[in-house]
């Protein structure tokens, strides 16, 4: 168990002294937007009442009907939902990278482990731990640049110029939780299903070099067409396209997962 941690330790310093900052600037810059946003569509509003020679409580008195909604404002925040697609991109990619630093990078911790008797399935799971921290840790980050967001728009759109909303209605404008748990469910799924596959074709690349590159370029290319195929389904409900989605991810998770391990401890070559 200890060199199970001492795996994981390793892992986690690789990476977290840049990606914790990394969050840290996607907050800044998303909670950063928000004011100018805000502060924008206030601005907007008091040209209007400066043309119509009130204040703009006087104004929205008179038009009471000329308000935002917080759907458009969290439509028109680009930073916060693009920047969260691109960290969650960043982790993705990593996950190629934190097997192939192994071989081409400077720190071969890992690597010398995997020339020694050791139970490479520990060395799988410290990687597959740590790409899921680094998740965890960008959606964390995604919901307190809402909660930013939330406060800031509170603080600096009075309340004529808005409807009325809470911070589930930002919450849920966002993408997140907006379409109850059975989507979450299907999304935690996805992710998982797309690390393991990601680990495999690692694996296989490896152990077969370039036909092991085709063979799971090829296989990849079969997940993606299922996945289409299953949504073009016309005669399937919503909720049964999401179930069968969610199954198949499922089935390819798991057999990834085993294949990925077989591979590490008798095909990966060092």
């Amino acid at each position: 168990m200890r060199k199970f941690m001492t795996l994981i330790d390793i892992e986690m310093n690789r990476i977290f002294k840049v990606f914790l900052p990394a969050l840290l600037i996607y907050i800044i810059l998303g909670v950063g937007n928000s004011i100018i946003k805000a502060n924008n569509i206030m601005n907007s509003y008091k040209d209007k009442a400066k043309i119509a020679g009130q204040s703009v409580e006087e104004y929205f008195k008179k038009v009471p009907y000329d308000q935002v909604t917080i759907k458009s404002v969290c439509y028109d925040n680009y930073v916060i939902n693009y920047g969260i697609a691109l960290v969650i991109f960043g982790v993705l990619a990593y996950s190629l990278m934190i097997w192939y630093r192994e071989w081409f990078g400077n720190n071969k911790t890992i690597y010398t482990l995997l020339v020694l008797p050791f139970n490479r399935t520990k060395i799988y799971a410290a990687k597959f731990i740590t790409i899921i921290a680094m998740l965890l840790c960008s959606i964390s980050a995604f919901m307190f640049t809402l909660i930013g967001f939330y406060v800031v728009n509170k603080k600096i759109i009075i309340q004529q110029a808005i409807a009325p909303y809470k911070l589930k209605d930002v919450i849920g404008e966002n993408g997140i939780y907006s379409k109850g748990l059975s989507l979450n469910g299907l999304l935690v799924i996805t992710a998982l299903a797309i690390i393991s596959f990601l680990f495999f074709f690692c694996a296989m690349e490896r152990s077969f070099r370039i036909k092991g590159l085709i063979l799971g370029l090829i296989l990849g290319g079969v997940i993606l067409g299922v996945t289409i195929l299953i949504f073009t389904q016309k005669n399937l409900y919503y909720i049964e396209k999401k179930w069968m989605i969610s199954g198949f991810y499922f089935i390819t998770m798991i057999g990834t997962i085993v294949y990925c391990n077989y591979l590490l401890k008798n095909k990966v070559a060092v």
